[in-house]
């Protein structure tokens, strides 16, 4: 049985692309989502009608499409269209037709493929290969391993995160050494020597001026210890005094007392004193103040009258010669 041609339309959102002439070889390519795929399940959908059970995923367009599929069996065409399936003229279900027709890729695959090899080899070359990976995954577990060597960023010791962070902080390092070098770190270093030197020196000097600052003081206290020995000596030496002289002492000492304290009560007094002798200073002041005012009333008015005197006798001074001038009979 041979497909000679097929036409599919309004299948989901496949456009109609007209009727299909096969031959022998067969083969369908495009882009992506150009309706490959979708040109294929609606041929099997037609063929067969309902989808058998290891063709599910071909349930995406939930009904079948329209068109029609010609078929050449031996000498004779078919012509499946409307509700005709391919089980109408070859005594076949749909899964038998599935899986004697219709190979896909995933036919070709196993499904355990991991577990097929495995038992396989277990069983041809007597390996344990589920101990041996059982012990690779608790060494892994032991070093923080990951499956592919590589440390692993589990909780608590996160090693991978730890590891990145420290070449992030190399790299970091090397670029301030870099930049450092750029801006003659090597100059800067060796006058930091030079410099610490210098230091060590001084504090070598500052050492040798304390120690003779030491040596001074020890020769000064031993100076005047010896000094203060001799004078103990000189003071022994000496007699006490007598009880009468101890009297007078006494007695001349509390006079002392009386007169400092009669001589602190006389202060007190003169300040008072003075106080008083100020208020009065001031009163007098005041006073001397209040007599100048009406002194120089009077002077102020001295001058008034002075001057208004002083006019007056200019114009009687020129009445006078204003009168001694004209005749007589004018006045009369």
């Amino acid at each position: 049985m041979k497909i000679l041609r097929f036409q599919i339309s309004d299948y989901g959102p496949l456009p109609d692309r007209g009727i299909f002439n096969l031959d022998d070889f067969n083969l369908f390519f495009g882009k992506n989502e150009s309706g490959k795929t979708l040109t294929i399940d609606g041929l099997i959908k037609k063929l067969v009608g309902d989808v058998p059970k290891q063709f599910n995923n071909l349930n995406r367009i939930d009904y079948e499409p329209e068109g029609f599929i010609i078929l050449k069996e031996d000498s004779r065409e078919l012509k499946l269209k409307d509700n005709k399936k391919v089980s109408d003229f070859i005594k076949i279900t749909n899964s038998e037709f599935g899986r004697l027709f219709i190979i896909r890729d995933s036919d070709l695959t196993f499904r355990d493929k991991k577990n097929f090899y495995k038992n396989v080899t277990n069983t041809l070359l007597g390996l344990r290969l589920n101990d041996i990976e059982e012990v690779i995954s608790n060494i892994d577990d032991l070093g923080n391993l990951t499956p592919t060597g590589m440390f692993s960023d589990k909780a608590p010791y996160k090693l991978k995160t730890k590891i990145m962070d420290a070449e992030s902080t190399i790299r970091r390092i090397k670029k301030l050494i870099r930049e450092l070098y750029k801006q003659n770190y090597d100059m800067i270093e060796k006058q930091i020597t030079e410099m610490i030197h210098q230091q060590d020196l001084v504090k070598s000097e500052i050492n040798s001026y304390t120690e003779a600052k030491k040596r001074k003081l020890y020769e000064d206290s031993t100076e005047t210890y010896s000094e203060f020995c001799k004078n103990k000596k000189i003071c022994s030496k000496n007699k006490d005094f007598s009880y009468k002289e101890k009297s007078i002492w006494i007695k001349q000492k509390q006079t002392i007392v009386h007169t400092k304290e009669n001589l602190d009560s006389l202060k007190e007094e003169l300040k008072v004193l003075n106080r008083k002798l100020f208020a009065i200073k001031r009163e007098i002041t005041q006073k001397e103040q209040d007599l100048r005012r009406p002194t120089k009333i009077k002077m102020k008015l001295d001058d008034s009258i002075n001057f208004k005197l002083e006019s007056y006798r200019k114009k009687f001074l020129d009445n006078k010669k204003s009168l001694e001038k004209e005749p007589l009979y004018k006045h009369i």
